[in-house]
């Protein structure tokens, strides 16, 4: 374990890189895969997400990332597929908004693109706090970009989705995210800077997916109703049910909205199921990434 006053680092030997290649080879389709970051304190939401979101729009080309041994032996009990990047005491607890442990998790997500662009496959990054409501797959449409990115705001890279290309630019662009001070940084504050930079000096090229078909969180959730199927957004691919700080919140919001598809000790699924309850919302409203 790292010193707290020291600088992050990814030695070669906290991974299983060769797992991770023989598992995207197996399940990457047209040079294209997948990829969740997932561990114990997440494992809920990534339960959520892969009932909503993977299994309902029958995408294959898909694989969980787990940095944390229990999770890993969850998902291959439930038949999901998944593989043991790392096995690191931080994947046990949730880690909150803004953490250090947070914001190291984050660059770990920035190693496992960068190794699989580096393979030359094709990598969408998703977060397990996002529901997809068509197959996002199918909807990128700048084939000469480096990267196709959804936005957290204006003029705001979100490190939670985007699609990177094996392209030199781009994997030019993850080295740079590692090579960063990330210690007080998440990856997508790192993105953001690099990515200006790089764009400025005509080295990269990247694609805003427009948030009226691809929303974060303040914009899609405060525009809908609660329990309600009414005034849904048709022109929606994916939601991403962010800027709240815990799993929990973001539970309790997926449950509002209908998007939860999990019962409550995580064992079986319910597609039908609606929550009606009122339960106590913690850190619900903070205005968080």
């Amino acid at each position: 374990m790292l010193k707290e006053n020291q600088i992050w680092t990814f030695e070669r030997n906290e991974f299983e890189n060769d797992n991770l290649q023989s598992m995207v080879e197996k399940y990457a389709i047209d040079n294209t895969i997948l990829l969740a970051i997932t561990d114990k304190g997440y494992l809920e939401l990534a339960l959520n997400f892969y009932k909503f979101s993977i299994e309902k729009h029958s995408i294959k080309n898909f694989l969980f990332v787990c940095i944390q041994k229990v999770t890993h032996q969850r998902l291959n009990k439930l038949k999901i597929p998944n593989v043991l990047y790392m096995n690191d005491n931080r994947g046990n607890e949730e880690s909150l908004y803004g953490s250090s442990d947070y914001k190291w998790k984050t660059h770990v997500k920035t190693k496992v693109i960068l190794d699989v662009l580096r393979m030359g496959y094709q990598v969408v990054i998703t977060d397990v706090d996002i529901a997809f409501l068509k197959n996002p797959l199918k909807e990128f449409q700048c084939p000469q970009c480096d990267i196709e990115a959804t936005m957290d705001g204006h003029n705001i890279y979100n490190s939670g989705f985007y699609l990177s290309r094996p392209t030199q630019a781009s994997i030019s662009l993850h080295k740079k995210m590692l090579s960063g001070p990330r210690r007080n940084s998440s990856n997508q504050i790192l993105m953001n800077n690099i990515a200006r930079s790089m764009t400025q000096a005509s080295e990269i090229k990247i694609m805003e997916l427009t948030v009226d078909k691809w929303p974060y969180g303040l914009l899609y959730f405060n525009r809908h109703p609660w329990f309600s199927e009414k005034n849904k957004c048709n022109k929606c691919i994916i939601i991403h049910n962010n800027r709240i700080t815990s799993s929990q919140a973001k539970i309790y919001r997926f449950k509002e909205h209908l998007m939860w598809y999990v019962d409550e000790n995580g064992e079986f699924f319910y597609e039908t199921k609606q929550y009606l309850g009122i339960a106590k919302c913690i850190n619900y409203c903070q205005d968080t990434e």
